[in-house]
């Protein structure tokens, strides 16, 4: 199974993602809204799928109402990879 490593800036209208897999780094704009956020993870993730981004209060509530789907993804929140730093993901892992 391939891994898919996720990173996210947060914004109040707009999500800056980073995407890396299989050695490929690729960059998207979305608009921080649920419809937006399910589309771009039922297209971009498979079981596994780690979606790193930092906490800023209500701007991540719609990031947060987006994750569902096919597969397993957690957000972290912690300086490190999770594989390095297991603390820093915390319980929000969702089933699909």
């Amino acid at each position: 199974m391939k891994k898919i490593f996720i990173g996210i800036d947060i914004s109040s209208k707009t999500l800056d993602i980073c995407l890396k897999t299989e050695g490929k780094v690729q960059h998207f704009n979305i608009q921080n809204e649920p419809k937006a956020i399910r589309s771009f993870l039922k297209k971009h993730t498979v079981a596994g799928t780690i979606v790193a981004m930092e906490n800023t209060g209500r701007y991540n509530w719609h990031l947060l109402e987006g994750i569902g789907g096919p597969g397993t993804v957690r957000i972290c929140n912690g300086p490190g990879p999770p594989e390095e730093e297991p603390w820093a993901c915390k319980g929000k892992e969702r089933q699909g």
